[in-house]
């Protein structure tokens, strides 16, 4: 109780010597304001070096993949575009990373596509030549398609494997090994199914290797998997094909704690503060997974291991020189007799010491030091600045009020306890086939979801997110929702989009036809439902026991008048009222919008004759932080209220319209080209992609 719970990072040049020069920090934080996060951009290239020389310890080809959802920053990705090519790729797992990572000069080569892959994500990737990891039978067959369809080259693929298990353990005491259980990848028993799959699509894709996807970070399972890996290669040869590549993805952890006891003591403190012998430790008492059950802790911490004496490159090593337990040799020996190349995927691990964060302190303020680690909050991570200060800020006593559902863990455990149970209870005590759920803060369809895979492992989660450039409220679109803490992809089997107006449509169904007063996300969530359930039913055999599926009406319809009116005022007794970028669809806007790049744009500005009025659509204060000089703030809400009302502009003058990413932007000039403006283009890629390609931006 004496010692002070102090967790001192763990630091290393450069990063120590940027701290240590006190005035430069200060020169930086009054130039550029506060907080602002530094980067060093070298520490990543540097990092990657380390992992690729255990490779050459080893005497093993292959390459190093950056995995871009640890840190989003287009300066570390650039750096990693000019390392060199044989030995550094970058792995996205969503179509806003894969388009980030083209654009930030990665070539398709050193792309590989992981995730959860949506239709316009898994196209793009096979368009641009990117090799895909592809993790079931039915997401081959979408591929082998798209290739098809569009005549593409075949796309290189991986076959992503999961659910290992071995009949006795390195001991050989008979004990059977199941892997934990993870949401990505085909059960290695299937792989002679999925094999078959590629031999019957030989046309469309070539097999370069296979992966796997493990929960852990325990050693002898990943040294267990990669064995088996090798053993389905040889099936591999033996049915003709010829993969070079085994790709054993992520997990080789950070030490964030340069000192062991201090970790020690921390975590002795946590369990102390669940008994009760000391005050609370975390917001609320939040036990991370550990609970009192008569005064003896039970369960198990969920926290991050902040000590690891061997992490990152040294996991790395130590892995490949495990003895494998079935053919008793090193996996670097494996792969060294089978001439097969090693990719791993480290994403934390590869911005270790890559950066921190300036924050100026008022004056008179306690300053308590705090590990730098991610730009984006973690809450099962104690070692995470934001989650330390999430707690100062919601703890008992606190001065201060924090109501956040989008981090807060308690939030999943009120559905894992409420409606989980209550669905299983209302299904007479089991668990249905699907589960389908909108995705907003994520935390009814996590906590839900928990529970009904406790009681049948096999129930299928759908999540359903709004459109790309759509609103509907309480839903939020693939980019928004991996910004929310409670987040986690591995909680759904699928994830797919839907409109506004299907959300409409679902709700005016339920209004009328099933008397449920719901709002636009209830009808969302019905309309998702018909639609991927329509297939799955025509091809249920007759003489197999019909399927149960659930979702949630979490809304009512008076909440959401003004929206409603807004999309579809006949609904409400109005007239539609003018022209709406909403009724455009995709192909309106491929066909009508002009976009226009950054390079382009910018001797338009300057020498356009005339030259074109610029219209920033974003919100008011990400205009007054920083925008294109010379142009005007036109919040796309009102912007579109003056369309209604006709051409907001003189046909006289072109117009070039920006938003954050170009996908609002595009939809408006589709919309004014339709209504008959001459000239008006679209900034490609939006005010983000003029920043990356440095041009100029100014505050107000």
């Amino acid at each position: 109780m004496g010692v002070p719970l102090y967790l001192r990072p763990r630091l290393e040049p450069p990063l120590t010597a940027l701290l240590d020069d006190a005035p430069f920090l200060h020169s930086l934080v009054d130039a550029l304001g506060s907080p602002l996060n530094v980067l060093l951009p070298e520490r990543i290239a540097e990092n990657a070096d380390r992992f690729r020389a255990v490779l050459r310890d080893h005497r093993l080809a292959g390459r190093v993949y950056y995995a871009h959802k640890a840190n989003r920053s287009s300066a570390l990705v650039r750096r990693l575009a000019a390392a060199d090519p044989a030995g550094v790729g970058v792995d996205v797992a969503s179509l806003g990373e894969l388009r980030h990572v083209l654009g930030s000069g990665v070539t398709p080569d050193r792309i590989m596509a992981t995730g959860p892959k949506d239709p316009e994500f898994l196209l793009l990737a096979a368009r641009t030549g990117a090799t895909v990891n592809v993790d079931s039978g039915g997401e081959l067959e979408q591929l082998a398609g798209m290739v098809r369809k569009y005549d593409l080259p075949r796309t290189d693929v991986l076959l992503r494997l999961s659910a290992f298990e071995a009949a006795g353990d390195s001991t050989g005491a008979g004990v059977r090994v199941l892997s934990r259980r993870s949401r990505f990848g085909t059960p290695v028993g299937e792989a002679g199914e999925l094999l078959s799959a590629v031999e019957r699509h030989r046309d469309a894709v070539e097999l370069t290797g296979v992966a796997y996807h493990l929960d852990t970070t325990a050693l002898a399972e990943k040294v267990r998997a990669l064995e088996r890996c090798v053993t389905v290669m040889d099936e591999c040869r033996a049915r003709g094909l010829a993969p070079r590549v085994i790709d054993i993805g992520g997990g080789f952890g950070v030490g964030y704690v340069a000192d062991a006891g201090q970790w020690e003591r921390y975590t002795t403190a946590l369990t102390e503060s669940v008994l009760g012998i000391r005050p609370p430790l975390t917001w609320r008492g939040y036990g991370y997974g550990l609970r009192n059950e008569g005064g003896t802790v039970r369960g198990a911490a969920a926290l991050y291991p902040a000590h690891r004496p061997t992490a990152g490159p040294g996991y790395l090593d130590e892995l490949l020189s495990q003895t494998a337990p079935a053919l008793g040799r090193p996996p670097a020996t494996l792969l060294l007799e089978h001439l097969y190349d090693l990719y791993v995927e480290p994403g934390r691990a590869l911005v270790d010491q890559c950066g921190l964060s300036l924050a100026r302190v008022l004056d008179g303020a306690e300053i308590e030091e705090l590990p730098g680690q991610s730009e984006c909050l973690d809450p099962t991570d104690t070692d995470d600045p934001l989650t330390r200060f999430h707690q100062v800020l919601s703890q008992p006593g606190s001065e201060y009020v924090h109501t956040d559902q989008y981090f807060n863990p308690r939030n999943t455990e009120a559905h894992a306890a409420g409606t989980g149970p209550e669905i299983v209870k209302d299904l007479d005590g089991r668990a249905p086939d699907w589960f389908i759920a909108c995705v907003g803060t994520a935390g009814s369809s996590t906590g839900v979801a928990r529970v009904l895979r406790e009681h049948d492992p096999e129930v299928q989660v759908l999540g359903l997110v709004a459109q790309k450039s759509d609103f509907i409220p309480g839903i939020r679109t693939i980019d928004e929702v991996r910004q929310v803490g409670l987040f986690d992809p591995a909680t759904y089997d699928t994830i797919e989009s839907v409109t506004s107006e299907e959300a409409i449509d679902g709700m005016l169904t339920l209004i009328r036809r099933c008397g449920l007063l719901s709002g636009p996300t209830g009808g969302a969530a019905y309309q998702g439902a018909i639609r991927h359930l329509r297939a799955v039913d025509e091809e249920l055999p007759e003489s197999e026991p019909r399927r149960t599926a659930v979702f949630v009406v979490c809304d009512r319809a008076e909440s959401y008048l003004s929206y409603v009116r807004q999309r579809r005022p006949e609904l409400l007794g109005s007239p539609r009222r003018g022209p709406s970028v909403t009724a455009l669809t995709e192909a309106d806007v491929r066909a009508e919008g002009k976009a226009i790049g950054t390079d382009d744009a910018r001797r338009w500005i300057t020498g356009g004759e005339p030259p074109p009025l610029v219209v920033d659509l974003r919100g008011p204060h990400a205009y007054a932080a920083l925008h294109i000089e010379g142009s005007v703030n036109i919040v796309d809400e009102i912007f579109e209220e003056l369309v209604r009302g006709g051409l907001p502009f003189s046909k006289r003058r072109p117009v070039l319209l920006s938003c954050p990413v170009g996908e609002k932007s595009a939809r408006y000039a589709a919309l004014l080209t339709r209504m008959g403006h001459p000239d008006v283009r679209s900034l490609a890629g939006g005010i983000v992609a003029w920043r990356d390609a440095g041009a100029p931006l100014v505050r107000e």
